[in-house]
């Protein structure tokens, strides 16, 4: 459906080509810009009105009332975007009447659908969706991605390459069914190896989760501590849908697990599969931008001229369906030859303008994209190195805390010995005969010792800070850890230094031991919390806390890194 402008008095798009293609399939409808649009507004779902200039396919299937993608807006508020516009609408009306057409005749893919085998070699690629194949025998067919590969999300490029041994089914006259030789995913899936990295397709995206998929429709959940080990990352910043990634393979209890933040640029990838034999690998590994439109702009150059490339395949299609020409003294005979050889000329000239138009529409975008891509692989590499160097430096405040920590345990075993001075700072004294108020007071003393001076306005000691129920008896049966360990993290848990250091492995508390599962939440709203006493050993210790909503810290108790109780 197309509208026509306010101020202009004919349509932005050419009609002549939409009504010739869509023949008896597809009804078109041309709707003054004004009272009519209004009333079509009104009365359509939301985000699928079609006014100003603008047009629009309405599907059959009514799944776009739903999904307002589904039925895709082209606009035309210049010449330059109704051509652009118009051959997208073109090929798009060009793919919703062969789904018509072959609706009505029987299906290219159903199980024992009679047809004839076919083997030929791919001549080329048209658009995202179609392919052209010669069969032995000499005729031309097309092969339709909905038809043959419905649902699994893929273009055409991503299944056949030109030159490319297939074979097939023709049910319907002209057209090749591939379904049959569609490759079975699961069983490349089950001879990855424990470990393997492999490229995967990332689907939806959520702050927290996201899908991806080693194989078209095989989907996978991945959870952010899958990802990076990062609390304040977001998946919507680092993906998006249909990227491209890096996964490292995992199997437990017989389900296929993939991790993103074990993998590195120098591991080994595991081969990309293809989805048809002989064909090319369905995903490819996304480099900087500048590279992809350079890739880009060398493919368009190795592909022969539309006119040339179009005209010579439909001429050949068309010399071999040629019937023998009757007699000069027989004038319908001719006629009958001649009309199909003037519609297939016509037909192939006004494709051979099409494509010109979207060529030239494809090398302004490569312009313009290539304007923009040195700024931002510029931008791209000082992150990358910003990002190595942040790393650099938590990594050498980590190493010299954990010197820090071994020098003052060695100092405390120092004090033990024979002839050794105390630290006043350090003692553990019993000063009060209640345990909360004898804790209260030593978390004060680890405060003095742990913090500068220079930082004690900073990292003051909340006013207000609370002792669960169970915290002080967990800390009495604690083994392995000492006591002024302990202290050192309840400071920095309270003054909040813990967000700044690595080695404390701060994360949400949940509910289980999913990473995808929910953070542990209190009926009061507080938030669980956990942090590492040790790292790097059997049974590491962890410290569990509630941040409140009011806020505030509630210790809540110490134990082993397997103790999820709060």
């Amino acid at each position: 459906m197309s509208t026509v402008p306010e101020d202009r008095r004919r349509l932005a798009f050419d009609l002549d080509p939409l009504l010739e293609e869509a023949g008896q399939e597809v009804e078109v409808y041309v709707i003054p810009n004004g009272v009519e649009t209004y009333a079509l507004t009104d009365a359509m779902p939301a985000l699928t009105q079609v006014y100003g200039g603008a047009a629009r396919i309405y599907p059959v299937d009514p799944s776009w009332m739903s999904d307002w993608r589904l039925s895709r807006l082209h606009m035309a508020r210049d010449e330059g975007e109704a051509r652009r516009s118009g051959a997208a609408l073109l090929e798009e009306l060009i793919a919703v009447a062969a789904t018509c057409r072959l609706s009505r005749r029987p299906s290219l893919s159903s199980a024992g659908s009679s047809g004839s085998d076919v083997q030929g070699r791919v001549e080329g690629l048209v658009g995202a969706e179609r392919a052209l194949v010669r069969g032995s025998d000499g005729e031309v067919r097309t092969v339709a991605l909905e038809a043959s590969f419905p649902g699994l999300g893929v273009t055409i490029d991503q299944v056949l390459a030109p030159g490319q041994e297939v074979r097939g089914v023709e049910s319907v006259r002209g057209f090749l069914d591939l379904s049959g030789s569609l490759r079975d995913g699961a069983a490349w899936i089950e001879e990855l190896p424990e470990g393997a990295v492999a490229l995967v397709r990332v689907g939806e995206v959520r702050p927290e989760r996201m899908v991806v998929e080693p194989w078209p429709g095989v989907a996978v959940d991945v959870g952010l501590v899958d990802v990076t080990s990062s609390d304040l990352d977001r998946l919507t910043d680092l993906f998006w849908e249909g990227s491209v990634a890096r996964a490292r393979v995992h199997r437990g209890a017989g389900k296929l697990r993939l991790t993103l933040a074990d993998v590195d640029d120098d591991d080994p990838l595991e081969p990309v599969p293809s989805l048809l034999p002989g064909g090319p690998p369905w995903l490819v590994e996304e480099g900087p931008a500048w590279e992809r439109i350079e890739d880009r702009e060398a493919a368009d150059e190795g592909v022969p001229a539309s006119a040339e490339w179009v005209q010579a395949i439909i001429s050949d299609h068309v010399e071999a369906a040629t019937v023998p020409i009757a007699p000069a003294s027989t004038p319908s005979g001719v006629a009958a030859v001649a009309d199909p050889l003037e519609e297939a000329r016509q037909r192939a000239n006004r494709l051979s303008r099409e494509l010109s138009l979207e060529r030239e529409a494809r090398a302004r975008q490569s312009r313009e994209l290539k304007a923009l891509a040195g700024a931002l692989a510029d931008e791209q590499r000082t992150s990358r190195e910003a990002q190595r160097e942040v790393q650099k430096l938590a990594n050498r405040v980590h190493e010299l805390m954990e010197g820090n920590r071994r020098s003052r345990d060695l100092a405390r075993k120092q004090r033990g010995r024979p002839g050794s001075e105390v630290d006043p700072m350090a003692t553990t004294e019993v000063f009060f005969t209640d345990p909360e108020q004898q804790f209260r007071h030593e978390v004060y003393l680890a405060w003095c010792r742990r913090i500068p001076a220079s930082d004690k306005e900073q990292r003051q000691l909340p006013g207000q800070w609370a002792l669960g129920p169970a915290f002080l008896a967990s800390l009495e049966a604690l083994t392995a850890v000492s006591r002024g360990k302990v202290l050192d993290v309840v400071v920095e848990v309270l003054t909040d230094l813990v967000r700044e250091v690595p080695g404390r492995e701060l994360h949400p508390l949940r509910v289980d031991a999913g990473g995808a599962s929910p953070q542990l939440t209190r009926a009061d709203g507080a938030t669980a919390w956990r942090v590492s006493l040790q790292v790097n050993s059997p049974g590491a210790r962890r410290l569990h806390y509630w941040r409140l909503q009011r806020g505030g810290i509630e210790l809540a108790r110490v134990g082993h890194h397997d103790d999820l109780s709060v």
